[in-house]
């Protein structure tokens, strides 16, 4: 096989990553119209990009249910004494590692199902996109927020959770009132003025009731009776 160098950069393309809130997918579309919010009964936190419930605590670790609103990020932040790992319930979920706060770092995208391990030291920040956002669970260390150091502010996105159809109102339809006799008028005319220009053999008269050609061009009542003509 000879050597193609561009067959490398379409490879190279095709498992980019996208960037967070990079756009909607048709599956965002679908799952935003057929499924509601995963989100648990319970007392809820609520934050500018999203909401959380807590679910369990004991001496060792504690967990909680988070949503992140559409095209949110949480902030870069560190945590140098407890560990978080992230399970994706709902949408998708952008976690991006870094060495440092002005660095692009690495981005995982995580889809539902999918986890994404977080040990201490570990400075990183969660991104949503689409139009559902998205949930997940996070379990960490007792007193991770105590500890937990934000670097930058969070992002909120242009959308906050999913925005309610909007209906169009039905178009009016106006009749459209036409004198039956003014129009049986210039139908009777039309067509007298089309008999005087076009020459007719001898002994055959000329008709000035208006043909059903004529009277489809015009939009309105049909003014001629049915009745045959002798």
């Amino acid at each position: 096989m000879t050597y193609n160098p561009s067959r490398l950069e379409n490879r190279a393309q095709q498992n980019r990553v996208p960037p967070p809130g990079s756009g909607v997918s048709h599956s965002d579309i679908v799952r935003a119209r057929s499924r509601n919010a995963l989100a648990p009964e319970g007392d809820r936190t609520h934050t500018p990009i999203g909401h959380s419930v807590a679910l369990f605590r004991c001496e060792a670790f504690e967990t909680r249910f988070e949503t992140l609103f559409p095209r949110c990020t949480t902030g870069v932040g560190v945590n140098h004494t407890g560990d978080r790992d992230v399970t994706v319930v709902r949408g998708t979920l952008f976690v991006t590692v870094m060495a440092d706060a002005a660095a692009a770092g690495e981005t995982f995208q995580l889809r539902e199902g999918q986890h994404k391990s977080l040990p201490r030291g570990t400075m990183h920040t969660f991104a949503s996109s689409g139009d559902i956002g998205t949930e997940f669970h996070v379990t960490e260390t007792v007193g991770y927020a105590e500890t937990w150091e934000q670097l930058t502010s969070p992002e909120v996105g242009e959308h906050k959770g999913r925005q309610p159809d909007v209906l169009r109102p039905a178009p009016i339809l106006v009749p459209r009132v036409q004198d039956p006799t003014a129009l049986a008028n210039a139908q009777a005319a039309q067509v007298d003025w089309r008999a005087r220009r076009q020459p007719q053999p001898d002994g055959q008269a000329r008709s000035t009731v208006p043909t059903n050609a004529n009277s489809i061009n015009v939009p309105g009542v049909n003014p001629r009776p049915i009745i045959p003509i002798e």
